[in-house]
Parts: C-alpha cells; structure tokens; sequence
C-alpha cells in the first residue's frame, strides 16, 4: 500500500510502515511543512495515496462527496 503522512504524524509510524514492506511519503519531503490541508490532500489524491494525519476533521470538511475517492483520511 503507498501512505501520505502529514506532518503531524509520528516518525515510528513511518518507520513501523517502511519496515512492513509499505511505500510511504512524508509531507515534509514533497511539500513544505507549511503545505495547507487541501495541497496535501490533493497531493494524495494525485498520486493515489492514503492520507494519514492527525487532524482527521479538517481533511473531511475539505473532502467534497465523491472527490478522492482513493483518499481516505
């Protein structure tokens, strides 16, 4: 599976994933830090990866019905 961490993800999560054969791209090595939600979010969605963050409610209240429908956050 191929993850997108935002960058208010723990690092051990990133390596936990790595270490079982997962792709996982960091927010802060495509994008800078200070990316909004919705950049990140379409980062995501263009590259068909699963969003994972800690804000879970700001990515839904961007997410219209039916867009990304390969992002799940």
């Amino acid at each position: 599976m191929t993850f997108f961490l935002d960058q208010d993800v723990p690092d051990e999560l990133v390596h936990w994933l790595r270490h079982r054969g997962h792709t996982v791209t960091c927010l802060r090595d495509v994008r800078p830090v200070t990316a909004t939600d919705s950049k990140a979010l379409a980062w995501a969605g263009a590259h068909d990866a699963i969003l994972v963050t800690c804000n879970r409610n700001d990515f839904l209240a961007l997410r219209p019905e039916g867009e990304y429908p390969g992002v799940v956050v």
